[in-house]
C-alpha cells in the first residue's frame, strides 16, 4: 500500500540522482533520435518514479504517432515529455496534449485539412482509437462534423490555429451543437464531449485494465473503473484516482491474475536490466528492441503497441528472446554491447553463497517464486554438475555456472510473463 501510495505521487519521489544520470547518458550523444530513444529507456530502466514511465508509455501508444512519418525527433520528444507531464493527471489534458502535438498533426494529417477538403482522419481515430472505441456511440456523419470542427488545426513550429483554412459554419456532432464562428473554442467543446462521454470511460478503462489486470478484463472491473473515471473527470489527478481504484480493486490481487500476462519487449528488456547486474549500452538496446519488434517510437498503425498475448508471443519471438538473453549473458565486457559482470560476486554483495541460496534469490528477482519442482532441480543440477558435487561460489567454475544458470531461468515460460 505505501509503495503504491508513493507511485501515485511522483512529484514527492526524489529521482535526481537519476537525472544526474540521464545527462550523462546523453551528454555524448548528437543524434536526436538516439537521444530520444536512450531518454525513454533509461527511464524505464533506471527512474524510481516506476509507475509514471509506465503510464507514460501507455499514453504514447495510445495516442501512437511514427516517428517514421513525423520525421522531427523534437515534435516526439515533446510530445513524449507532456504525456509524462499529466500520465497520472486528467484524461482530458491528455486529450489536448495530443490534439495540439505537432508530431499527432502531422502523422494524421490534420495540418493540412482545410475548409474546402477536411480531412477525417484525425477525426476519425480520435473518436475510434482515443476516446469512444471502435464503432461505439457515434456515426460517419460524427465523423465529418468533427472533421469541419479540426480544420485549420496545424502548427507552425508549435501548435497552431489558422483561421483562415476553417469551417466556420455550425456543425452537429454527437447530438450537441458546435456554433457557427466558435473557431478553435469549437475543437475544445468536441475535446469536452469526448473526455466525459461514458462510451469513453469504459474504453480507457478497458484498455487500462488490459495493461494492469488482464487481456481479458470481467464487465464488474470495467464498470467500476469507468464509475471512477466519470466521478473524477473535473480532478487534476483523475488518473491516479482512477489507476488507484485499480490498484484496490480484488481482480489486481486476485491470484487468477497473477502471471497471466505476457511482457511486451520493452518490459523483457526493461525488466532484464533492473533485476541483473547489466551494464547497458543504449545504441545496443535500440537495436535489441528492433529485433523483438518493438522499435520505440516507430509503430506505423495509430492503434498503438499490442499488449495482448495473442499478438506478442510466438515461436520465433520466443527464440528471439532467448538469443537475446544469451548474448547478454555471455558477452565479453566491452563498451558496444550490454553485458553482465562477475554475476557471483553480484550475488556475494546480496549475502548470496549456497546453491539453494543462489536458487531461491534469483527465482524471486526473476520468477517470483512460481516455478515447478522439475525447474528447481533443473537448475540445482546446473550448479552442482548433476549433483555430483558441492556448489562453491568461490570457486573458478562458479561464475559460468550462474550465468549458465541464469540462462535457464530466462528461459522459463513464466519470465515471460508480467
Amino acid at each position: 500500500d505505501n509503495f503504491i501510495s508513493q507511485q501515485l505521487h511522483p512529484e514527492l519521489i526524489d529521482d535526481s540522482a537519476f537525472e544526474q544520470q540521464l545527462s550523462k547518458i546523453l551528454a555524448n550523444e548528437t543524434d536526436p533520435f538516439q537521444k530520444l530513444h536512450f531518454s525513454q529507456v533509461a527511464r524505464a530502466i533506471s527512474s524510481k518514479r516506476q509507475l509514471l514511465e509506465i503510464m507514460t508509455q501507455f499514453w504514447e501508444s495510445h495516442f501512437n504517432t511514427d516517428l517514421g512519418k513525423v520525421k522531427n525527433p523534437a515534435h516526439e520528444e515533446q510530445e513524449n515529455n507532456l504525456f509524462r507531464q499529466h500520465a497520472l493527471g486528467n484524461f482530458r489534458d491528455l486529450l489536448q496534449v495530443s490534439a495540439t502535438s505537432p508530431a499527432m498533426l502531422k502523422y494524421l494529417d490534420n495540418a493540412n485539412s482545410r475548409k474546402s477538403e477536411p480531412n477525417e482522419n484525425y477525426a476519425r481515430e480520435l473518436m475510434e482509437l482515443h476516446t469512444l472505441g471502435v464503432d461505439n456511440a457515434y456515426t460517419s456523419q460524427d465523423i465529418a462534423e468533427v472533421a469541419r470542427v479540426f480544420t485549420g488545426w496545424t502548427y507552425n513550429g508549435p501548435f497552431f490555429f489558422e483561421r483562415r483554412r476553417h469551417d466556420e459554419n455550425e456543425k452537429i456532432v454527437l447530438g450537441t451543437e458546435i456554433p457557427s464562428g466558435s473557431g478553435v473554442l469549437g475543437g475544445e467543446m468536441v475535446l469536452d464531449l469526448l473526455a466525459e462521454h461514458e462510451a469513453t470511460a469504459q474504453f480507457i478503462c478497458t484498455k487500462l485494465l488490459t495493461l494492469l489486470v488482464s487481456d481479458s478484463p470481467v464487465s464488474s472491473s470495467i464498470n467500476q473503473c469507468a464509475s471512477d473515471f466519470l466521478s473524477h473527470t473535473n480532478d487534476d489527478n483523475q488518473i491516479a484516482l482512477v489507476l488507484e481504484g485499480i490498484f484496490k480493486s480484488t481482480a489486481f490481487s486476485n491470484s487468477l491474475n497473477f502471471h497471466n500476462k505476457v511482457k511486451t519487449p520493452l518490459e523483457f528488456i526493461v525488466g532484464l536490466y533492473r533485476q541483473l547486474p547489466v551494464s547497458v549500452n543504449y545504441s545496443k538496446t535500440r537495436a535489441h528492441l528492433s529485433g523483438l519488434g518493438m522499435p520505440l517510437f516507430y509503430y506505423s498503425l495509430p492503434t498503438g503497441w499490442p499488449e495482448k498475448a495473442k499478438d506478442l508471443i510466438n515461436s520465433n519471438q520466443i527464440m528471439q528472446r532467448w538469443k537475446l538473453t544469451n548474448s547478454i549473458l555471455f558477452n565479453k565486457p566491452l563498451n558496444r554491447v550490454s553485458y553482465i559482470s562477475e554475476p557471483s560476486t553480484f550475488l556475494v554483495n546480496e549475502g548470496i553463497e549456497t546453491a539453494e541460496g543462489v536458487i531461491g534469490y534469483l527465482a524471486e528477482l526473476l520468477l517470483s517464486h512460481d516455478y515447478s519442482e522439475l525447474e528447481r532441480n533443473e537448475a540445482l543440477s546446473i550448479l552442482t554438475n548433476n549433483n555430483t558435487e558441492k556448489f562453491d561460489i568461490y570457486g573458478s567454475d562458479a561464475e559460468e555456472k550462474i550465468r549458465n544458470l541464469m540462462a535457464l531461468m530466462l528461459q522459463f515460460p513464466v519470465y515471460q510473463l508480467q
